[in-house]
């Protein structure tokens, strides 16, 4: 099944009902916290944990991250302005491709995929895994992204796209394994998402949705210029 291309032009349209898909990766927490329990994804970089359901993005009202929260979420009334905003960084965030997400963060080891939290537990380190979500509601297209009012995770897999390590940096990416099997399931119970291979999560997917082409440009680790709005 082959994705709807979405134009190019400027302007909000809506294109239909079905999701804008796309990539992340999130933080498992290997252990039961304060801030997050065994088998919950959270954001790498911002203080939200994923819910098994859909998630609602709010601006931070106080203009610190500008990124969505998904529980504990801002109350609505406080945030001052509907996410995703155009010129701010609120929202759900995710990325076209495997590449354009892999990519700008150098195709690292799979080995190096583990997420040490300073600021919490000092030596203890949480996997990283990369998530299948999709956007709905408001979503603004980027060039390598997107950010969206609503997201949900579709899927998940246990692998990463890295160069074996410890092979030098050379030839194409491929994929390979970057968390425990048994704590990968776990959470894939816990979300009531199949755990996949890379391949097969992009299968799965297309079914699910639409991906969004990605554009020229946004060199970087960010979603690069913003294209177009769209509504589903």
């Amino acid at each position: 099944m082959r994705a709807r291309k979405l134009s190019s032009a400027s302007g909000q349209t809506r294109i239909g009902t079905r999701p804008i898909l796309g990539f992340r990766l999130a933080r498992v927490c290997v252990s039961d916290l304060e801030d997050c329990v065994k088998g919950t994804l959270a954001s790498p970089v911002a203080q939200y944990v994923w819910r098994a359901e859909r998630n609602v993005s709010y601006c931070d009202p106080k203009g610190r991250s500008k990124v969505a929260t998904g529980s504990g979420a801002q109350e609505e009334h406080d945030s001052p302005h509907k996410a995703p905003a155009s010129g701010c960084g609120c929202g759900f965030y995710a990325w076209h491709t495997l590449d354009a997400l892999f990519r700008p963060l150098g195709y690292f080891p799979a080995a190096r995929w583990r997420y040490k939290r300073y600021w919490r537990v000092p030596h203890r380190r949480d996997w990283m895994m990369l998530t299948g979500v999709a956007g709905t509601g408001t979503v603004r297209i980027h060039e390598k992204g997107w950010r969206a009012e609503f997201a949900h995770i579709v899927g998940l897999s246990d692998e990463v796209l890295s160069f074996p390590f410890p092979d030098p940096s050379v030839g194409r990416p491929k994929p390979q394994k970057a968390i425990d099997g048994a704590l990968a399931h776990v959470v894939g119970d816990k979300y009531q998402v199949p755990v996949l291979a890379s391949a097969q999560l992009q299968e799965l997917m297309h079914g699910l949705g639409d991906f969004a082409p990605t554009f020229p440009g946004g060199e970087g680790v960010d979603l690069g210029r913003e294209i177009r709005t769209v509504r589903v």
